[in-house]
């Protein structure tokens, strides 16, 4: 999904379309997602999160893996980031809230807004 120029004005772009179907459960979503994750923190050696994660993608690290306020960005930083701490970390049995304002869920921003 790039974004492309319009007109030739930098400062117009065309925003990529969301897809129009509604994904049916976003607890079922989140968690496929959560599980795979799971699965290769299990193998630090091996990590490959380059279908997890967007190639922009951020982390924010609050002391959890390392002791230092840490943010990574790219996917290729946060799977070195993660694969150099996993092993001493040991991540695991990663849970969904099931219920509550956290919980996996659809939100439109504007009604018809896709």
């Amino acid at each position: 999904m790039a974004t492309t120029l319009t007109g030739g004005n930098p400062h117009i772009i065309q925003l990529p379309k969301t897809p129009s179907d509604i994904p049916s459960d976003p607890q079922s979503i989140a968690q496929q997602w959560l599980t795979s994750l799971e699965v290769e923190l299990s193998r630090p050696e091996n990590l490959n999160i380059n279908q997890l994660f967007h190639v922009d993608s951020w982390w924010r690290d609050m002391l959890a893996l390392d002791w230092d306020m840490r943010t990574v960005h790219t996917a290729t930083e946060i799977q070195s980031f993660l694969r150099k701490l996993q092993t001493n970390a040991q991540l695991s049995n990663f849970q969904l809230q099931d219920s509550g304002k956290f919980q996996p869920r659809l939100e439109n921003v504007v009604d018809g807004l896709s």
